[in-house]
């Protein structure tokens, strides 16, 4: 992965689709020293993660249902990069907090509040508008299915 696929917007997920312009990128991992093993999921940049054959083959339908799976290539290995293009606006903005600029006015979102009768009862993974470029959210769906496999690499927090 080189600085020109985050100057160029290669790396950029915003909801809407890579597919036509996608490039297979070249990846190198770097681990702590006494750790040589990666996990099944791994955030790259805000927005941005990569799964491994394990977590396509327990996630994979969640994943290509909800987005679209891009192909990257690593030392001895191939990984997917994952496009979220589910987007719900559900944010419940009057019980979200907010961080308040200096001036007073209200600032970036910190911690975001659903409103879950907007959601579809089997969404597994969807994004909200406000958050496009940085987040995803999950429901117990995708969860379950996470937890069942074994994958590492997400920390899961409540936001409800």
């Amino acid at each position: 992965m080189s600085s020109k696929d985050l100057e160029d917007g290669n790396l950029w997920i915003n909801g809407n689709s890579k597919r036509q312009e996608w490039q297979s990128i070249l990846m190198s991992y770097s681990c702590a020293e006494d750790k040589e093993e990666i996990a099944d999921i791994t955030r790259v940049s805000p927005g941005f993660y990569t799964f491994n054959r394990k977590a396509i083959d327990a996630l994979g339908d969640i994943l290509i249902s909800n987005g679209e799976l891009l192909e990257l290539l690593a030392k001895g290995a191939i990984l997917h990069a994952f496009n979220p293009m589910n987007t719900i606006s559900c944010l419940d903005q009057t019980l979200s907090v907010y961080r308040t600029k200096t001036d007073g006015s209200m600032g970036s979102l910190i911690t975001p509040r659903i409103d879950t009768s907007k959601i579809p009862p089997s969404t597994p993974l969807f994004q909200i508008p406000e958050l496009i470029q940085t987040k995803f959210f999950v429901t117990d769906i995708f969860k379950d299915r996470y937890d069942d496999a074994g994958l590492t690499g997400l920390l899961f927090k409540q936001i409800n």
